[in-house]
């Protein structure tokens, strides 16, 4: 392994560009890679999918997806794609949509805890989980969106305008706070309360 190298272990397994602590019932899964504005390359999409799996399989009754820096995520990785093949192409995609598959199957209510710019598929991460908490410095778009249009072209810019229509209609995020206070309620996800999620928040605590 390089040196310099950050790497997260939690219990057998070990992070690379994740954080993972676990705060009494609560456990914080928190994206790791502020220097590249968080966004999801293979490796982080794959550690994000272990991490929500095991977390899946723990005694945690709730748990908050976060981020590092002053992204919460820029979205895809565009270098993953320069050069890259069919099948090398579609591989990227499986393995993202099994990540937000596997946010949407554990059994605990998850919610992201949003400071700062989400967009593409950051966002997508975000409207993926049943409750979101965003800081009033948030946004779905913002700056980004003149990239998105030259480095993706125009069916990419669609859906992330897509996307930030959703964000202003309410469907993201359900809950704002001041950015001195951007965190998820504990009591947000407790049994029976209404999330305003996408889908019913299954039992909590049931295997």
């Amino acid at each position: 392994m390089d040196v310099g190298v950050r790497v997260c272990e939690t219990a057998d397994v070990m992070y690379e560009h994740l954080l993972v602590d676990s705060d009494g019932p609560f456990t914080t899964i928190t994206l790791n890679r502020p220097e590249k504005r968080n966004a999801l390359a293979l490796k982080v999409m794959l550690e994000v999918t272990e991490a929500f799996r095991q977390v899946g399989k723990s005694e945690a009754t709730g748990v908050i997806l976060a981020a590092s820096g002053p992204v919460f995520s820029a979205g895809h990785n565009f270098a993953d794609m320069a050069g890259a093949s069919l099948d090398e192409a579609r591989e990227l995609f499986t393995v993202c949509t099994a990540m937000m598959d596997t946010v949407r199957s554990i059994p605990q209510p998850v919610v992201a805890k949003v400071h700062a710019l989400a967009t593409a598929a950051g966002c997508q991460l975000v409207a993926t989980c049943d409750l979101a908490v965003a800081a009033d410095t948030a946004s779905p778009v913002s700056a980004s969106r003149d990239q998105v249009w030259r480095r993706v072209g125009l069916v990419l810019a669609v859906v992330t305008l897509l996307l930030a229509a959703l964000w202003l209609l309410g469907a993201l995020p359900n809950h704002s706070t001041p950015r001195e206070t951007p965190s998820a309620p504990n009591d947000s996800i407790a049994p029976g309360r209404e999330t305003g999620a996408s889908r019913p928040p299954s039992g909590i605590g049931a295997r």
